[in-house]
Order: C-alpha cells, then structure tokens, then sequence
C-alpha cells in the first residue's frame, strides 16, 4: 500500500495536499523493467504535493499509465 494514515500523519500530510496530473518520464528501463541504451518516454501519472511537509518532502512519485507501476 502507497499510503496508509500513520505514514501520512508522521510525515505531517494529508490527502488535501496531494494532486495527480498527466506526464511524460524519460527513462533507461521499459515497461517491463529490461534497461535500453537508449532513453525511451513512458507515459505517467504523476502523483505531487502541493506544499512540501516536514524535512522539506516534496517529491512526486510517476505511476506507468498503461500498468500503473511506480517508475523510476
């Protein structure tokens, strides 16, 4: 699970802070986690914050569209 209500509350967050928007990540592994030489573009959701919480976290987290893994 992403998210559970004890993580959320230790990092000092709330689902009002978060928001999902449509992206595009270039990557070196694709969809099936094999890595190419070359940088390939995977369709993403991206998952943000919308104001950083305690220790300044503020990273976005990108799910694959078309199988919602988490990419990296």
């Amino acid at each position: 699970m992403f998210f559970t209500r004890n993580n959320m509350k230790f990092a000092g967050d709330t689902m009002k802070n978060y928001g999902v928007r449509e992206s595009a990540v270039i990557t070196n592994y694709d969809n099936n986690g094999d890595y190419t030489e070359s940088g390939i573009v995977i369709e993403c959701w991206e998952l943000y914050r919308r104001k950083p919480v305690k220790h300044g976290l503020s990273k976005s987290a990108f799910f694959n569209k078309i199988t919602f893994k988490v990419v990296k």
